[in-house]
């Protein structure tokens, strides 16, 4: 990897540190330059503390959607001169952020990246991160060269990850590759996670509820759940950055054989011994409800937990597995690592650590 110089943003993000953990561990070489709002440079150099290598990252700290990255024009100019990879992970995907700071963050970052790229000299490849929701409301089968299809979107948020794919889409000169997860959630191998959004909030339901009280499933129980585990994430992301062939290309990083809502919530019953069942029992229902710290998650995210379990949409992802199968990285079936995922739930619920953000969203340093 001589030369090389890779530029992260969004740092000290769950994303972002899963990525700089990766591209530490692979690499004893690999000194990255992680851009970090000022705002969260305490977050960040906790973060650094806590990663094996950590010792080795340098924090520049900046706005990514600001002007120049909010930089002097000498740290700029460093920047431009220097830097070969940028891992873009600095967005809004709270869907419940204001309108203003999805707006300033998602499609403000990317203004600076299409600037920074335009005249970066030694850059080879700008990795785009991003989401399958910008899918928004449709259904079937969405490729992953799919973007703009006549759907609507339920939030600013997915609407504004869109208009960044796009407006990065028209800019031929950038060596460009966008990678598409589904729910980023905890890592595969230790099940820890930040934030207990997107499907957490049920599994927090169900492991705070008392063990042979029956609950009910959601409705549209049915549906796919695409989740993608931040430790696949991190490796994918990296190497596609150095294959040839995703250069100008968009990849689904999701697992090819999504477990239904309905069977989750059957697996994680088990595990928690509370029975998941079709129809509801009110009074077991109000005993398992009473001081239940799920509740609160579930009326935080409803929105979220309603996207994620009601499209009956599948993603396509033949590219990663023909890009990324070579390499021996794929995106491990949540089924294989669901009980590291439970346990570190079942910790949080033990320590009384549900609701708490460790590591607070890029619009609450800017908005």
């Amino acid at each position: 990897m001589s030369g090389h110089q890779l530029l992260v943003t969004g740092f000290p993000g769950f994303r972002a540190r899963a990525v700089v953990a990766q591209a530490l561990e692979r690499a004893p070489e690999e000194r990255p330059l992680l851009l970090v709002h000022p705002r969260r440079r305490a977050d960040a150099e906790a973060a650094l503390a806590g990663l094996g290598g950590g010792e080795r990252a340098r924090l520049v700290e900046g706005d990514p959607s600001s002007i120049d990255f909010g930089l002097t024009r000498e740290d700029y100019f460093e920047l431009t001169s220097c830097v070969t990879e940028l891992q873009h992970l600095y967005q809004v995907l709270d869907l419940t952020a204001p309108a203003a700071a999805a707006e300033l963050v998602n499609v403000g970052g990317v203004r600076e990246v299409i600037e920074f790229a335009r005249v970066a000299r030694k850059l080879t490849r700008v990795v785009h991160h991003s989401s399958v929701f910008v899918s928004g409301d449709r259904h079937g089968i969405v490729a992953e060269g799919d973007l703009a299809a006549g759907q609507t979107f339920r939030s600013p948020v997915a609407r504004t990850l869109a208009l960044a794919e796009s407006m990065l889409g028209r800019q031929a000169s950038i060596p460009l590759t966008i990678v598409r997860a589904a729910h980023v959630i905890g890592d595969s191998k230790t099940g820890k996670v930040d934030r207990l959004d997107g499907p957490y909030p049920l599994l927090v339901l169900l492991a705070s509820a008392p063990r042979g009280t029956a609950l009910p499933l959601p409705p549209r129980a049915d549906a796919p759940l695409h989740v993608t585990p931040a430790d696949y994430l991190a490796r994918a992301a990296l190497a596609l950055a150095e294959n040839p062939a995703a250069l100008r290309k968009t990849v689904h990083l999701v697992d090819p054989r999504p477990l239904s809502v309905r069977r989750l919530l059957e697996l994680a019953g088990q595990h928690f011994g509370v029975p998941v069942e079709t129809g509801l029992h009110p009074r077991a229902f109000g005993r398992a409800l009473l001081g239940n710290p799920g509740v609160g998650l579930l009326a935080q995210n409803l929105r979220g937990i309603i996207d994620l379990i009601s499209n009956p949409v599948t993603y396509d992802d033949r590219l990663a597995l023909e890009l990324l199968g070579p390499a021996g990285i794929s995106c491990p079936p949540l089924e294989a690592y669901l009980g590291v995922l439970l346990s570190h739930v079942a910790d949080r619920v033990a320590e009384r650590r549900v609701s708490d953000a460790p590591h607070k969203e890029p619009w609450d340093a800017v908005g």
